[in-house]
């Protein structure tokens, strides 16, 4: 199936720029987030709860985030985290669950989630930049 575009040129290239922008800011922010959780330290982690907090700037309290706590030892000391969620039920009070933690820092959790969006992200924007690139730059014999 072919798809045809029938946009103007000086759309299709403003589209083209952002994206191409847009794939180079999450491909740093992955190598970013990669390099700074690489020393991070697998530990096993009792679930403790979820909160959930409304953002008070709203007058709807639309916006609203929740947080899984955990409660694990690491080297010998006891600490509680929490770390933002966008799946809240996926954890279980009483549960045990394998976390990632900075061992400078042991309350400092990593979020799985984050390298996952920074690559269906990079893969959104390069599929639009060879898509328009084509459609621009290709000789049509």
């Amino acid at each position: 199936m072919k798809v045809t575009f029938s946009a103007d040129k000086n759309l299709l290239k403003t589209v083209l720029v952002v994206a191409a922008v847009l794939f180079a800011v999450c491909a740093v922010g992955l190598v970013k987030h990669i390099a700074q959780t690489s020393k991070y330290e697998k530990v096993t982690a009792s679930v403790t709860g979820i909160d959930t907090k409304y953002d008070t700037k709203t007058s709807h309290n639309q916006n609203r985030n929740w947080y899984v706590n955990y409660s694990f030892s690491y080297n010998g000391k006891d600490y509680i985290a929490r770390k933002l969620t966008v799946l809240p039920f996926l954890y279980r009070s009483g549960k045990t669950a394998q976390i990632r933690i900075d061992p400078a820092n042991p309350e400092t959790v990593a979020n799985p989630l984050f390298p996952a969006v920074y690559v269906l992200v990079c893969i959104i924007c390069a599929s639009l930049v060879i898509a328009i690139a084509r459609h621009l730059f290709v000789r049509k014999i």
